[in-house]
C-alpha cells in the first residue's frame, strides 16, 4: 500500500487509534465474562466445585445405604430359602 502526503498516514493514524479504542473495549468485556465464569467454577457456596463435592458427599451416603438395604434383603431371602428347606 502507497501512501501519499501526509492526509494518508492520518487517516491510518486515526484507524488504528479507533481500532485500539475497540480493541481495549473488547478486552473489558473479556475480563468480566472471565470474571463471572471463574465465580461460577469456583463460588465456596454455588459454584461447579461446591456442587460437585455435594454430588460427591450424597453418592457416598447413598452408597452405604444401598449396601445395608441389599444385604438385608439378601439376608431374608436366604432365611426363606432355609426355612422352606429346613422344615
Amino acid at each position: 500500500m502507497k501512501i501519499s502526503g501526509t492526509g494518508g498516514q492520518e487517516n491510518i493514524v486515526t484507524e488504528l487509534k479507533i481500532m485500539m479504542e475497540q480493541v481495549l473495549e473488547n478486552q473489558g468485556c473479556i475480563h468480566n465474562d472471565i470474571r463471572e465464569m471463574k465465580k461460577n467454577i469456583f463460588d465456596p457456596d454455588s459454584g461447579l466445585y461446591a456442587r460437585v463435592g455435594r454430588n460427591t458427599d450424597f453418592r457416598l451416603t447413598a452408597v452405604k445405604w444401598l449396601w445395608i438395604l441389599t444385604t438385608g434383603v439378601a439376608l431374608s431371602i436366604l432365611r426363606s430359602i432355609l426355612s422352606y428347606f429346613l422344615k
